[in-house]
């Protein structure tokens, strides 16, 4: 969620989910939702784009210690996906887009 975008959440959160499912690295992380989910989406610390390049910035530093094998990011557009790889960090591995029948087009 974009709340946990900003400050140092990613550089926290990545070694507790490490430590919890007992493995050295995650194959895959996505960074969800472009955008915020009411209140509680919300980026707290600056824009929402800020807040994503701070988050794509960690989970890169994270990629770079081996940490993480890939990164990527599910249900963003066109727009928020070029503006991450602008960053010139990890590339985006994979975008992950609700498809089913019930999922509005």
């Amino acid at each position: 969620m974009p709340r946990f975008y900003a400050g140092d959440e990613v550089q926290r959160l990545v070694p507790q989910y490490l430590e919890e499912l007992g493995v050295e690295y995650i194959d895959l992380i996505l960074l969800h939702h472009p955008e915020g989910f009411g209140p509680f989406g919300r980026c707290a610390n600056g824009t929402t784009t800020e807040c994503r390049a701070n988050a794509w910035a960690q989970l890169s530093a994270l990629r770079a210690r081996g940490l993480v094998r890939h990164i990527g990011v599910s249900n963003h557009g066109v727009r928020q996906i070029e503006q991450l790889n602008a960053l010139n960090l990890a590339p985006v591995a994979a975008n992950q887009i609700q498809y089913n029948p019930w999922a509005p087009e």
